[in-house]
């Protein structure tokens, strides 16, 4: 009976070791910006590019939409573009780009390049001017690195990657994205100052 136990408990700890060495999915801005594909989809000027990495194989959908809020009040969801994607190797990733093709318009791409074909969509304008209403305190924040290069992405969930406000007597917050988001409804401080916020979220989930 020793024996069986001992080899149950070898089992078991191995089990366990092949669980902690799934790498966290992550996404970071591709600084480079040297994916010419990626660029020709994009028409005007690119402001964002990021990488999804670390996706196991497996079909996913990746959706981007957006929330609206007035002094911190939720007032208006979309959805901005939504697209299904198919990962066949662990070492393809997805690409999300921002673009600006007009001084308040963006479109948003999600792309996805391995060695087979490449495979794009890309989403319609998105008006920011609506939400502007005349006011001159404007803020555009865009995902930037963290410290530790990536933001972690948990799948299913939505996760801040850029933002829009307006503030008051030309005053504008910014607002921490990524990991470090808060929602404007739950937000303290300077930022539940703000007259509008536009938040844009990237949501992947496995199909």
């Amino acid at each position: 009976m020793k024996k069986l136990f001992i080899i149950f408990a070898m089992i078991g700890t191995l089990g366990l070791g092949g669980c902690t060495n799934k790498q966290e999915i992550t996404i970071n801005k591709d600084t480079a910006n040297s994916k010419e594909q990626i660029k020709e989809r994009l028409t005007g000027n690119s402001i964002g590019i990021y990488d999804v990495n670390n996706l196991e194989k497996g079909k996913y959908k990746v959706s981007i939409t957006s929330e609206a809020y007035n002094d911190g009040k939720l007032k208006e969801s979309s959805n901005i573009l939504t697209s299904e994607m198919e990962i066949k190797n662990n070492k393809d990733n997805l690409n999300i780009g921002i673009n600006k093709t007009d001084k308040d318009i963006l479109t948003f791409d999600i792309s996805q390049n391995n060695k087979d074909e490449f495979m794009a969509s890309t989403s319609q304008g998105l008006n920011l001017s609506k939400f502007n209403g005349g006011n001159i305190g404007v803020t555009w924040n865009m995902l930037e690195n963290a410290s530790e290069g990536a933001h972690k992405i948990e799948l299913g969930k939505n996760l801040a990657i850029a933002s829009f406000s307006t503030g008051k007597d030309r005053v504008t917050h910014g607002i921490a994205l990524g990991n470090d988001f808060v929602k404007p409804s739950e937000a303290s401080g300077d930022i539940s100052n703000n007259m509008v916020d536009v938040i844009i979220y990237l949501k992947i989930s496995k199909i």
